[in-house]
């Protein structure tokens, strides 16, 4: 189910018929996201991850988190709460402060765009061990990180899978 909205397209827990091939959900995604919105995501006081092209992430998803340079790291996960569409002014209203960007970096980041898109973070879990940029080549060879998502390569879901032993939860919105 789609909900619109006066100034975009919101997917929310109710509207999971994208996430959904037949009987199947989609598959973990895999995002890249630089150091300093990685630490805000996993202390729990980053909410919403932007981003300039339209997601097709379901609410409900799981996303692997990997930290850019100098990190290029695995380093946690967090379930897509909501999905949201919207022209970069209203996006910016409704979620700059929970995105925890400032006006000067959402501009520069939207430069040339008329909309983005908010992924709503739950559940966020970070792990105990980060999993290097190494260590995913060597289980999936040839592995380049996205510029932005990817679908998650099967065998570093399960390797993430695994590392939920011994990581810690936060409550976004909690710091």
């Amino acid at each position: 189910m789609r909900l619109r909205t006066d100034t975009g397209v919101a997917y929310g827990k109710a509207a999971r018929a994208d996430s959904f091939r037949g009987n199947r959900q989609m598959s973990d995604i895999l995002i890249s996201i630089k150091p300093r919105y990685v630490d805000m995501i996993l202390a729990g006081a980053k909410g919403v991850e932007l981003r300039k092209r339209n997601a097709r992430i379901a609410p409900g998803t799981r996303i692997l988190i990997y930290s850019t340079s100098p990190r290029k790291a695995l380093v946690g996960e967090a379930s897509i709460s909501f999905v949201e569409r919207l022209p970069v002014e209203a996006l910016f209203k409704r979620h700059g402060k929970l995105a925890k960007i400032t006006r000067e970096d959402f501009d520069a980041y939207y430069i040339g765009h008329d909309e983005g898109v908010a992924l709503g973070l739950e559940l966020v879990m970070s792990y105990a061990d980060p999993v290097p940029l190494d260590v995913l080549r060597a289980i999936n060879g040839g592995f380049m990180p996205p510029q932005s998502y990817m679908r998650a390569p099967a065998a570093i879901a399960a390797l993430a899978g695994a590392r939920k032993r011994g990581s810690s939860r936060v409550r976004v919105g909690q710091r």
